[in-house]
């Protein structure tokens, strides 16, 4: 049986985390090609506690990235 501080450790993936950081070493799918359309809008996701958005574009090039909080009209 687990402590909970063992448990914490092996279940919380966010950043900073010991398991998050172990994680992020690896490939991890986060949705089928077919989902994502050259140039079309791109898909809102959350991938390990961390939100990100997902696209191609028109050389099919499949990509994610963190999302950036809006600060406003510049």
């Amino acid at each position: 049986m687990l402590t909970m501080d063992g448990n914490d450790i092996l279940t919380r993936v966010g950043p900073g985390t010991p398991m998050g950081e172990l994680m992020r070493e690896y490939w991890i799918p986060a949705c089928l090609p077919q989902e994502l359309a050259p140039d079309a809008t791109p898909m809102r996701l959350k991938l390990l506690g961390e939100k990100l958005i997902a696209f191609r574009d028109r050389r099919i090039r499949r990509m994610a990235r963190r999302r950036r909080r809006s600060t406003g009209p510049s």
